[in-house]
């Protein structure tokens, strides 16, 4: 995956975290659709 200097970038907050699956389902999604972002912990 690439990021370009105008990728949006969502995360999630909170502890603790080890448990989601929104990193893995978000980033699942920014790829299958090839959009310039990143979803991060």
């Amino acid at each position: 995956m690439t990021i370009s200097g105008h990728a949006k970038l969502a995360g999630v907050i909170g502890w603790p975290i080890g448990h989601s699956l929104s990193p893995r389902l978000h980033g699942y999604w920014l790829q299958h659709y090839a959009l310039d972002g990143a979803y991060v912990p």
